[in-house]
């Protein structure tokens, strides 16, 4: 199993690419520090077989469909370079598409909707003196 610390991660994202070619970025995440991981995010399936063999630790597809996620895990599959990296999901999962990600191969999934739809609700607790104490066996 991977283990990488959020500490030693370099996230290369779209607009960092519009600057620099995917092998390029990822060649000088890499000289920085042997130790550090480097994640890009992609949009293509191409890109996706780029970043594996220009050397990406995690490549986060980025909205994509279920059927392009598949299409980008065979891919890399056919080119020996699935085992090499870590796959992460993102951008415009929603809680009905979790199933169809999660047959595709992929490691991660990350969904906004966890955090950006969530409703909050009141919690409150009373502490009141002289109420006694419960003990559980």
């Amino acid at each position: 199993p991977h283990r990488f610390s959020l500490s030693d991660m370099v996230l290369i994202k779209d607009n960092h690419l519009a600057l620099v070619p995917l092998p390029e970025a990822i060649g000088r995440a890499k000289m920085q520090s042997l130790y550090r991981t480097v994640e890009v995010e992609v949009e293509t399936t191409d890109d996706a077989i780029t970043a594996a063999g220009a050397g990406a630790d995690i490549i986060l597809l980025d909205n994509m469909t279920p059927d392009a996620v598949r299409e980008t895990v065979g891919a890399l599959a056919g080119r020996g370079l699935r085992e090499r990296v870590i796959l992460e999901v993102s951008g415009g999962v929603a809680g009905g598409d979790l199933a169809g990600y999660a047959a595709t191969g992929i490691d991660v999934i990350s969904m906004g909707a966890l955090t950006h739809t969530v409703r909050n609700f009141d919690v409150s607790l009373d502490i009141l003196k002289g109420a006694g104490t419960v003990r559980v066996p």
